[in-house]
Parts: C-alpha cells; structure tokens; sequence
C-alpha cells in the first residue's frame, strides 16, 4: 500500500508579521546570544511538509490463529522548523537580538517492521481465552542531513496479552509491554555537539497490567484494573538531553489503580 499526505504551515509559521522569542531554547550554537537573546519570524515562502507512505505485508488467519508481518517505510521532505541561521538583527536597551525564520528541513525517514500474532488457547476460536502479541521495530528514524532521530523512541516495543472470558458477563486480562532501548539525539536543540551525561542511552524496561470488565445488565457495566502492577517507576534525570537527560528525559508513573462506571441507553 502508498500513500501521500502532507501537512500546510500554520498560521504563525506562514505569517511574516509574527515573531517570537525562542526562551528556553536559546540562540544556534554557532551564532551565540548579542545580549538581546534569539527570536523566530514566520515565513511565507515555506512549502508543504510532505510524506510518502509505503507498506507491504503478509497475513495469515486460520481457525482463530491471526498472524502478520508488515514493513512499514514513511519518507518526509520539506519538513518545518526553526532555522540556526539569523536572517536579521534586532536592537534594544539590553543588547542585540538575533531573528532566525522557520524554514524547510531536509529529508527524514521512519522505516521498520509490525507483527502481530494471536493465539486460541481455549474455546472455539479462542472466544474463551486466547493470546494476542503485537511489535515493532525500527530500522531508521532519523533527518537524512544530520543523521539525529526525529524523536527519541524506543528501538522496538511488544505488547502482549493474555484475554479471559470468564463467563459471558465477566472479562479479565493481563497484558505486558516490553519496551527497547532508547539513544538519545547527538545534537542539542541549537545544534551544538552533546557530551557526558547527555549522550546516556534509557535501558529496557518491562510494564505489566491486569484489567476486569463485568457487564451487570443491557444498561450497567463496570470495570477496574492495575496499571504498572509491578511498580516499576521511573524518574526522568532532566527536561531534555543538554542537561544531561540524555534519552531520560520523561517519567514512567508508578503503579496507578481505576475504576469505572457505564450506563447505555
């Protein structure tokens, strides 16, 4: 399967008139703060960020046994962000400022592998209890200039679950979610080198859950579960890699309980 897709400039990104102070982001690396700080202006020259999206595939379904494999690949071009390159000064009672303009990127790819595989364990086609997995993994995700990847993401992540009709009112299931490492960016956001603390990798981790659904009538049902069963917490070192993050830039939430009611009519 191909597809084309492609998304327009928004508003300040297209409009000349607008301009904003990048804050925490600071000035390039290569063009450092006049005292005045760094601002981004729209550009009405960009063009359409654009993508080509390819997949091909194999499936197999047989008595309730489901398996596939696909490979995905999505090539984008005319990507949009913010330059490194000023295109013009500003003049204040602190210092001078220095303009930058969002602009077209490169070439980027995200490419790999889908599966999934579901399994009758028990009952007619696996209506009693079954197993159902699914993964990725990923070949290239990154700009085809510089090399970085898009976003920092997991090299592949599986997700299982075991599924259990107790009864024809009542549902059960535990689920597991294995996620690979990580490599955090090569390059800060002003195009700097990182080093140290902020080229460190996340490991591995593994999340389990269990989940119950009981429907009481036509109109009630309720459900509960456990999210992160094991509570496997972890913290995130910093905001982003520059100050030592590296690919610890986020939290994982220790073990969370819910509940929930429904009423149809």
């Amino acid at each position: 399967m191909k597809g084309l897709a492609f998304k327009a400039p928004n508003l300040y990104q297209s409009n000349t008139n607008y301009i904003y102070y990048t804050m925490g982001n600071g000035c390039p690396v290569d063009s450092p703060n006049l005292g005045g700080g760094c601002y981004v202006q729209g550009n009405d020259s960009l063009d359409a960020e654009k993508s080509w999206n390819f997949e091909l595939g194999v499936a197999y379904e047989q008595a309730g046994w489901n398996a596939g494999v696909t490979y995905f690949r999505n090539e984008y071009e005319d990507k949009i962000e913010a330059g490194l390159n000023p295109t013009g000064l500003t003049e204040g009672t602190t210092g001078t400022g220095q303009i930058l303009m969002w602009e077209n990127a490169p070439k980027a790819v995200v490419a790999g592998w889908e599966g999934t595989l579901n399994v009758p364990l028990m009952g007619f086609e696996g209506d009693i209890l079954s197993g159902n997995t699914n993964f990725t993994y990923m070949i290239e995700n990154k700009n085809k200039k510089t090399g970085e990847p898009l976003s920092v993401i997991p090299k592949f992540t599986v997700n299982s679950m075991l599924d259990w009709q107790a009864s024809a009112a009542l549902n059960l299931s535990l689920s597991m979610t294995l996620y690979g490492y990580q490599d955090p960016r090569q390059l800060s956001g002003t195009g700097a080198a990182e080093s140290g603390d902020a080229l460190k990798q996340r490991g591995g981790y593994t999340l389990w859950a269990i989940n119950g659904n009981y429907e009481l009538d036509k109109n009630w049902s309720f459900g509960a579960g456990i999210n992160n069963l094991f509570d496997k917490e972890i913290k995130r070192e910093g905001t982003n890699s520059s100050n030592g993050a590296g690919a610890a830039s986020y939290n994982e939430p220790g073990r969370t309980y819910y509940a929930s009611a429904k009423f149809s009519f």
